[in-house]
């Protein structure tokens, strides 16, 4: 591989799920160097002790939510609503909702982009 080549050596973020559903976010930048093992421990219990009751609750039925809506499943007690429509975004784009799953006070909806035109779309956060 070519070590000049554009963007080689910039630094990205990695975002990892464990089996757990915990998360971790990595910044990690290219270096010129052998191969190193990473180990990723969770963060002790008295991180979770600080926030405000029922945050972690929350935020743990989000992201279950946004993981059974990416698996095509649907939650027990949760209504699915499978509809499609345009939403009008970028010219040379489609972008459509394909589905939806409400379950209490939460909403998920799942969209897909699509390039309609001959030309690359670059994508960023």
């Amino acid at each position: 591989m070519n070590e000049n080549a554009p963007g080689r050596n910039k630094a990205f973020t990695l975002f990892l799920t464990d089996a757990k559903g915990r998360d971790y976010t990595l910044l990690l930048k290219p270096e010129n160097m052998s191969g190193e093992s990473l180990i990723i421990r969770p963060r002790p219990n008295h991180m979770a002790a600080r926030r405000p009751v029922g945050v972690e609750r929350r935020e743990t039925r989000l992201k279950r939510l946004v993981r059974v809506m990416a698996m095509d499943d649907v939650p027990r007690r949760c209504e699915l609503s499978e509809k499609s429509h345009s939403v009008p975004l970028w010219r040379g784009t489609g972008f459509s909702m394909e589905r939806s799953i409400q379950c209490g006070d939460f909403s998920v909806e799942r969209y897909r982009l699509t390039n309609t035109s001959d030309k690359e779309i670059r994508l960023a956060e």
